[in-house]
């Protein structure tokens, strides 16, 4: 598994390359934005891990490039930042998880781990969905509308794709976090509802769909 690391502080990227490299993981490391970018198309890694704050192309900027370039890689941004407006434009700009500085380098592999096996996975699942005048391909995380394609970040595949096979039933908001983030803290809690709203979006073409929300309790698919 090739982990791309882009850290513009040199010495915690060089701990954190090693402590990667001991776990058996093959690491390339960048020390800014710009070559993050660069060696992420020279070197096709199974995931990016990403500092926010970065000379040249800062990790909003790289994230949000590397989406418009059409690639679902899973990307973990590493953060100093603490509110909960950061978290979201994180994953906004299309992010897969996030892990605080600092972390225990322990519970950085299991993230990464859980990403590229959830990656991996999703995209040897061969499931189509019908909802309404929609069609989801799970495995090209693609939603399709009259001839029009929606492609979607793999986080939010993740989460229509657990809302499709749950279809016209209530799912935990808690069962839904724990599935997917492992944790229903405030923050990955504020990131599904970032998700759900813009999967809304997409699926307001066809008015006989709708994401309802039970407040405290969950979400629910259906069409009518």
């Amino acid at each position: 598994m090739t982990v791309l690391l882009i850290e513009d502080e040199r010495t915690l990227a060089d701990i954190i390359a090693y402590a990667l490299e001991e776990k058996g993981f093959n690491v390339v490391t960048a020390y800014d934005g710009e070559i993050g970018l660069r060696k992420f198309h020279s070197t096709n890694p199974d995931i990016i891990v990403t500092d926010i704050m970065m000379p040249k192309i800062d990790g909003f900027s790289l994230v949000k490039q590397i989406r418009e370039r059409g690639s679902n890689i899973p990307i973990l941004l590493l953060t100093a930042l603490s509110t909960a407006d950061d978290v979201v434009q994180g994953f906004e700009t299309g992010c897969d998880d996030y892990l605080r500085k600092p972390f225990a380098m322990n519970e950085l592999v299991a993230r990464i781990k859980s990403l590229v096996g959830r990656h991996y996975i999703t995209n040897d699942d061969c499931e189509r969905f019908t909802v309404g005048s929609f069609e989801f391909d799970v495995k090209g995380s693609m939603l399709r509308h009259n001839n029009q394609e929606h492609k979607l970040s793999r986080r939010e595949a993740d989460v229509m794709t657990y809302l499709c096979r749950n279809m016209d039933q209530v799912v935990s908001t808690k069962t839904i976090l724990l599935n997917l983030w492992g944790d229903d803290n405030y923050f990955n809690n504020s990131s599904l509802h970032v998700y759900i709203t813009k999967l809304r979006n997409i699926l307001s073409k066809d008015s006989s769909i709708k994401i309802t929300n039970y407040r405290g309790v969950g979400y629910k698919l259906s069409c009518f």
